[in-house]
């Protein structure tokens, strides 16, 4: 079983890949609300956080 998962890897290593699109956007706004209150780095606050 091991030996069909390494062949589908370097299947899909090999094969066609699907284009990546980034999509950046511009805002006034430096604090976005969209329900969350982001940190820095992405770290959301959430109640009974042991590491705040």
């Amino acid at each position: 079983k091991k030996d069909g998962c390494a062949v589908d890897a370097a299947m899909t290593s090999r094969g066609i890949r699907e284009p990546r699109v980034v999509v950046q956007t511009t805002s006034e706004v430096d604090i976005l609300d969209d329900g969350y209150r982001w940190r820095k780095y992405g770290q959301k606050v959430v109640k009974g956080n042991p590491n705040p």
